[in-house]
């Protein structure tokens, strides 16, 4: 990232360089229009790192949240299961299936 970053404010600084350099091409009779192209370019290169960067942090601000509800659901199943345990009624349909796991395991 550290790479791109270098790379694109050198390309803005030989954008700013152009530029400045305009005026001499035009009395050399030199055509101008690439570096119009040139400073339209890299100012799209920078608005679209930045967008990137943006992107970037929604989606990690995203899977930061997806992760939390997760954490919540197991957590509130882990509390759903040992309220069911404790209820007399179905303990006795959770020990018969135990035991028939007991006796298919065993045989």
């Amino acid at each position: 990232m550290k790479k791109k970053k270098e790379k694109t404010e050198k390309a803005i600084e030989f954008a700013g360089i152009m530029k400045s350099n305009v005026d001499i091409l035009k009395e050399n009779g030199q055509d101008t229009e690439f570096v119009k192209t040139y400073d339209l370019t890299v100012r799209k290169l920078v608005r679209l790192q930045k967008e990137l960067i943006v992107l970037k942090e929604k989606v990690r601000t995203k899977k930061e949240m997806i992760q939390d509800v997760w954490e919540l659901a197991i957590e509130q199943s882990k509390i759903a299961m040992k309220i069911v345990k404790d209820l007399p009624e179905l303990k006795k349909v959770i020990t018969k299936k135990e035991k028939k796991q007991k006796v298919e395991k065993s045989a």
